[in-house]
């Protein structure tokens, strides 16, 4: 059940239920939070599966294109301009999900940030990294395409296989730059064999950069076809720090224009959903030469995040008592990287470390796992934290004090092997549980860094690949305006709110909150106050949590209380919607301990509560046990045809393989949201047609920090009276032997 409710009408009510659990909080070294593990926020979220993310039938995403119909240029050479649906894009001009195909380089950032030299890595438009050649020439590390690129002293140029080359920032209009250097270089102008070129203006806003005008064509300087980009103000105005600068996105496509010689020829006019968070397409709708006569509009509708569906679970086979979060030597880590959050107890009297491994569908497995060899250390002792330390997606058991220091490896066999001990260096000389630490990605390369609170500024420790971290500090920073907040302070938080997956520090006052985004490598900048903030966050800093619910990359403010949980949403506009209150939640005691994490593997944040001395002793709430919100779900053409599409968690397709005594050959550490069925209707005669489809032995590449998609997909076509229903297995490479055969069909059987 939930309630809506205005920002104020609660605080003494809260006040009174949480004075009973005041300073009852227990140390959280949980090995499944943000910021001990950094892993994509997936499908239908600001950041999608991220920048290296390559479309493919073996992916479970669900593509979908609209073409925009140009005037047909000298010799045919014509540029193509389109809009792309993928359910595995982030956010873009054209709303989440959606691609505009404009052609670009840019510097890589989901493997590290930039250092703005020639010694950062380069990706091309499709996702694709750059790699470079002995003849000073570059060619994309997966070859598809087989175009050359060519670094030059103020741009790229590219050539075709068919002889067409392409000059990319080669002037100041084309290149998105900031103070750092430029970021990426856009498509500026390609020429055929013939001579016949293209091409392509821009504008900048904010450090954003918008496709304007393509001209084509040309006879003369004002003799040319062309393509007119024209855009709006947007209400989710976003802000990303991914190129160490500030980039505001303000601005989202709003009317095309196809003209000849300056005369209209047709237009296509974009809208959005308007109740939406954020900006999601709605329509693309042609108008003719008059701009009044129109064409059927082609429509589209997205799944939505329904609170009504939140249920609290009480979890079946429960681990022994004394064997809750209450216990320090107890917390929450997916030992066996299925993307399902399972129980550690670490032994002080036997030195054993047991497992409750997370059976997916609201129960523990009933039999413990009790590995040999267990590394003798627990998780109560200083030090001793649980933390992704070689970025591959799995938390290793980590410990630091006077003698050691380095990490005992998580592969997914369920232990941590004792025999692989993971030396690094050189030992620091602090504590990593001091209050003046904390740990987390300051740079995006998913490898676990140390930012220090020094007393008026901050430094920066950075983990290098193979387990080497610098001798130094590697950065000392301040907050601008001479700011400057405490760790020590529970008024302090950690946690993405803008969305680019960067942490950002976030601080409390009563009926405020504010933060200071992240600039990578330990930089934050100015002070960015959200509007409607929760009242009385000052008194409550001890117990407010910060926290992405609806898993959409933005954090949103969560108070949990005895027997109801108060959430306000991150509206994606500078604030936070007005607060839902979710009852019928667990009762919350002085031995009652919680977490929050996926502890069903749906995609979404659940809070887990365990008590001892509760009669359910571990319960979690499921806030939305519906599918994931912002996800493409029907299209209509408007002339009668409907195209619906239904996604799942690839959880719940991997938990059904398993009961079935089919266990996955790889796991995935975080689920994905796949594409189940499609259904295909003809509103006129009533028919339709329906395909499900069925998918296995998910890979995530812990080295390239990188979604594979599956080793195979089943695939079925649903027949009728007249035609026999199609069954057919794919199986694909997924490039864990050889990365360039990624994506590759290996079979198909009917």
């Amino acid at each position: 059940m939930r309630i809506k409710t205005s920002r104020y009408a609660v605080l003494v009510s809260l006040l009174i239920l949480l004075l009973p659990f005041l300073g009852t909080a227990s140390q959280d070294k949980s090995g499944v939070s943000p910021q001990v593990i950094s892993l994509p926020s997936g499908p239908g979220s600001i950041e999608g599966l991220g920048e290296s993310f390559e479309p493919e039938l073996n992916t479970g995403s669900a593509p979908f294109g609209v073409a925009f119909t140009l005037s047909p240029g000298v010799a045919g050479h014509t540029p193509a301009l389109r809009l792309t649906y993928n359910s595995g894009y982030g956010n873009t001009p054209v709303g989440l999900g959606w691609n505009l195909n404009i052609e670009y380089i840019q510097r890589q950032t989901d493997k590290g940030l930039p250092e703005y030299t020639n010694n950062d890595t380069f990706l091309v438009s499709n996702g694709g990294e750059l790699v470079p050649l002995p003849d000073s020439m570059y060619r994309q590390k997966i070859e598809g395409s087989f175009i050359r690129y060519k670094k030059t002293a103020d741009g790229w140029e590219a050539w075709r296989p068919d002889g067409t080359r392409l000059f990319f920032g080669t002037e100041e209009n084309s290149r998105q730059q900031n103070a750092r250097g430029v970021f990426a270089w856009f498509l500026q102008r390609e020429v055929d064999t013939n001579g016949n070129g293209i091409e392509y203006l821009y504008e900048h806003d904010q450090g954003m950069i918008y496709l304007s005008e393509i001209r084509y064509s040309m006879m003369s300087p004002t003799l040319y076809k062309a393509v007119r980009l024209l855009y709006e103000d947007r209400p989710d105005v976003l802000t990303n720090y991914i190129s160490r600068s500030k980039v505001v996105q303000a601005r989202r496509l709003q009317k095309v224009e196809v003209r000849s010689a300056s005369a209209l020829v047709r237009s296509y006019r974009l809208n959005y959903h308007q109740s939406s968070f954020l900006s999601l397409l709605a329509s693309v709708t042609q108008f003719g030469t008059d701009s009044v006569t129109a064409l059927p509009p082609l429509s589209f509708a997205y799944s939505v995040y329904d609170h009504a569906n939140q249920q609290t679970v009480v979890m079946s086979n429960p681990p022994p008592f004394n064997t809750t979060l209450e216990n320090l030597d107890t917390d929450l880590v997916d030992i066996n990287g299925d993307a399902l959050p399972d129980m550690v107890h670490t032994d002080a009297y036997s030195g054993e470390h047991r497992f409750y491994i997370n059976g997916g569908k609201g129960n523990w497995n009933p039999t413990r796992t009790v590995p040999d060899n267990s590394p003798a250390y627990t998780l109560s002792t200083n030090g001793v934290m649980m933390s992704d330390m070689n970025g591959d997606g799995r938390s290793d058991l980590f410990i630091k004090n006077s003698f050691n220091f380095g990490f005992y490896k998580n592969t997914g066999a369920m232990k941590w092997e004792s025999a692989d001990w993971q030396p690094c260096s050189p030992n620091p000389g602090f504590s990593f549980e001091s209050q003046e630490i904390r740990l987390l990605d300051v740079n995006n390369d998913k490898l676990i860094d140390v930012l220090m609170d020094r007393g008026s500024s901050y430094a920066v420790w950075l983990n290098r690949s193979d387990n080497v971290w610098n001798n130094s500090f590697d950065f000392q920073t301040w907050l601008p305006d001479g700011n400057y907040l405490s760790f020590a302070a529970s008024s302090t938080k950690i946690s993405d709110m803008n969305g680019d997956r960067m942490q950002d520090l976030v601080y409390l006052l009563d009926g405020h909150l504010s933060y200071f985004p992240s600039m990578g490598n330990g930089e934050f900048d100015s002070q960015v106050i959200m509007s409607n903030a929760p009242a009385g966050l000052g008194q409550l800093a001890e117990q407010v949590e910060i926290s992405d619910i609806d898993r959409n990359g933005l954090a949103d403010v969560i108070l949990v209380s005895n027997g109801s949980v108060k959430v306000w949403f991150n509206n994606a506009r500078g604030g936070f919607e007005d607060p839902i209150t979710y009852t019928g939640t667990p009762a919350y005691t002085s031995h009652s301990r919680h977490r929050f994490a996926d502890m069903n593997g749906d995609g979404f944040t659940d809070l887990l509560i365990t008590d001892d001395q509760a009669t359910d002793r571990f319960a979690y709430v499921d806030f939305n046990s519906g599918i994931h919100p912002n996800l493409l779900s029907k299209i209509s053409n408007g002339l009668g045809m409907e195209t619906e599409i239904n996604y799942c968690s690839s959880t719940e397709d991997y938990l059904a393989d398993r009961d079935r005594g089919e266990p996955w050959t790889t796991t995935l550490p975080f689920p994905v949201q796949v594409v189940a069925g499609v259904t295909v209707r003809d509103l006129h005669s009533g028919q339709e047609y329906r395909t499900e489809y069925h998918y296995r032995d998910g890979y995530y590449d812990g080295e390239e920090k990188e979604f594979r998609g599956f080793g195979a997909v089943r695939k079925l076509e649903f027949g009728s009276l007249k035609a026999p229903t199609l069954k057919n297995l794919f199986t694909f490479d997924v490039g864990d032997s050889e990365e360039s055969r990624k994506g590759l069909v290996l079979s198909s059987a009917s």
